[in-house]
């Protein structure tokens, strides 16, 4: 199993008036990025007749360089922390020179939740995400350093 690195390029429908990156989209890639790391590692959040979700609760992200449109993108995936009903998830996107150096343009991150609904109260409650999902996300976290350089202002 190698690092897992999410190749993205920036479509001019997703840049601003500016120019650069609309800032929304820095959110969508993080999705897009655990979506594909998931489908790497043979897990999926949508098991036919689960009831179980994994709604956001909390996101950030921090911009350190402009990306325009047509830059080529490289995220990286962390896993922070993996509780038995949570993942906290950091990323960081790097672009790459001519001559194949990467450097950091933006870090973000977001923390998940298993949950399932509960009728009688009206409201998402924590459940445990299971066992496969977690072993498997303890064992790639394990496997490599998967400490982002922290985030700086």
């Amino acid at each position: 199993m190698e690092k897992f690195c999410f190749p993205r390029a920036v479509r001019g429908y997703e840049i601003d008036a500016s120019g650069l990156l609309q800032s929304g989209n820095y959110f969508r890639y993080m999705e897009e990025c655990e979506c594909a790391f998931f489908k790497d590692m043979g897990l999926s959040f949508f098991k036919k007749g689960s009831e179980v979700v994994f709604p956001r609760v909390s996101t950030h992200c921090k911009v350190h360089l402009p990306i325009k449109n047509e830059d080529e993108l490289f995220i990286t995936p962390y896993l922070e922390k993996i509780s038995r009903s949570s993942i906290t998830f950091l990323f960081e996107f790097f672009k790459q020179d001519k001559e194949g150096n990467r450097y950091l343009v933006a870090q973000g991150g977001f923390s998940i939740v298993a949950c399932i609904y509960n009728e009688d109260e009206k409201k998402l409650m924590s459940t445990p995400m299971g066992d496969d999902m977690r072993n498997k996300l303890l064992a790639y976290k394990d496997m490599y350093d998967t400490s982002a350089e922290p985030i700086t202002s």
